[in-house]
């Protein structure tokens, strides 16, 4: 009589394996980084990452299952801090070290500001150093694309400006790609434009001409549009003021106001006619 034993099965032995190296592992190891380990349950993860997660990364790690493009993402958590874009056992070891406790995720992207400008400031130089601080001596941060010089929790970086709005972003990157972001328009003037007279033609005053200064009476002929775009300062000269025959259209923001006010050095009430 031949009696047949069944082999085990290989998920035994891989899962064997996989105990055996979490008992191998010295503790207090710590980790940074974005990719979280939490996949289970499969398609609506929990925001926890326990026993479960690691028995799928197990799985995953065997051929067992097939995993999605999310879990591709939120499963890859080995090497530590600099994923090799596969899951293997590897990962499932470190998912069982954040289920025990022995290993935490930092997360946390860095702190940014931007303290050199303020949002729709005008400036009137198109070369502008941005700066302010990062809370993160590990992270790298790009202003516009650009690397920016990191040092002693702050950065500064040029950039060139072109005439009317410019858009500047700050992206900060820790070394385990934890990303924040912050945006503002810088408003670049070649101004002041200095205007009088009549208008004749259809016409539109933006920030890249602000300030306009108006040296003398002026008027928007009849049957033509004088367009004022967010952000642009009109300063009107003592005594002057700005007859509308035609049509004025005022395009301001609460965030990016248009302001008629006088040019005298020493402001007060009945400086222009309007």
């Amino acid at each position: 009589m031949v009696r047949c034993v069944e082999s085990r099965p290989k998920r035994f032995f891989l899962f064997l394996g996989l105990l055996l190296g979490f008992l191998l592992l010295s503790t207090g190891l710590r980790a940074d980084q974005v990719h979280d380990g939490d996949v289970a349950p499969r398609g609506n993860p929990d925001g926890q990452v326990d026993i479960a997660d690691a028995l799928i990364l197990q799985r995953i790690a065997s051929g067992l299952i097939t995993p999605t493009a999310d879990e591709l993402i939120h499963g890859d958590i080995a090497p530590i801090c600099n994923q090799d874009g596969i899951i293997d056992v590897s990962d499932a070891l470190v998912a069982i070290r954040l289920a025990t406790g022995q290993l935490t995720l930092d997360l946390t992207p860095p702190v940014i500001t931007i303290t050199s400008h303020n949002n729709n400031d005008t400036v009137y130089n198109a070369n502008v150093t941005i700066s302010g601080a990062i809370n993160d001596s590990t992270a790298s941060v790009y202003v516009n694309g650009t690397p920016a010089t990191v040092s002693n929790g702050t950065y500064s970086a040029g950039v060139t400006l072109g005439a009317g709005p410019n858009t500047i972003i700050v992206d900060a990157i820790d070394t385990c790609q934890n990303q924040s972001q912050l945006q503002i328009t810088l408003n670049y003037s070649t101004g002041p434009t200095n205007v009088s007279g009549n208008i004749i033609t259809n016409t539109a005053w933006s920030v890249a001409g602000s300030p306009y200064i108006v040296g003398g009476n002026l008027t928007v002929n009849p049957g033509i549009t004088l367009t004022v775009e967010q952000g642009t300062e009109v300063k009107i000269g003592s005594t002057y003021g700005l007859i509308v025959n035609g049509s004025l259209v005022i395009n301001g923001a609460e965030s990016s106001p248009v302001t008629f006010t006088s040019n005298a050095a020493v402001k007060a009430a009945g400086d222009w006619q309007g």
